[in-house]
């Protein structure tokens, strides 16, 4: 019989280094992450939002180590729909984000 995640919790993910690890900490659902959780990479990135099926799907927030951010809609991993990234240097684009791009409409 194997475990299944399911229910409000925490994965921590090994990487090559000792120090190297990927965390999420959110719902799960029968072993796939689900609905609401935060994800911190190896390169302290982080995304704060929704899931489906394990990527960000729907509502989500990412931070990039670099302090580019983007706050908006998800589609299958990828930046799709309405949103705001806002660059570092203060530059905004905000509006319609297709497959990852920002679409001028």
């Amino acid at each position: 019989m194997r475990r299944v995640r399911h229910g409000v919790g925490v994965q921590i993910y090994p990487n090559v280094g000792e120090e190297d690890i990927c965390r999420y900490e959110g719902h799960w659902d029968v072993d796939q992450m689900n609905g609401i959780g935060k994800c911190t990479y190896p390169d302290k990135s982080v995304y704060n939002g929704n899931l489906k099926n394990g990527v960000k799907d729907g509502y989500g927030k990412f931070i990039w180590p670099n302090g580019d951010t983007y706050d908006g809609n998800w589609k299958e991993g990828r930046i799709e729909g309405g949103g705001k990234f806002i660059h570092h240097d203060g530059n905004v684009l905000s509006g319609m984000f297709k497959n990852g791009c920002y679409h001028l409409v």
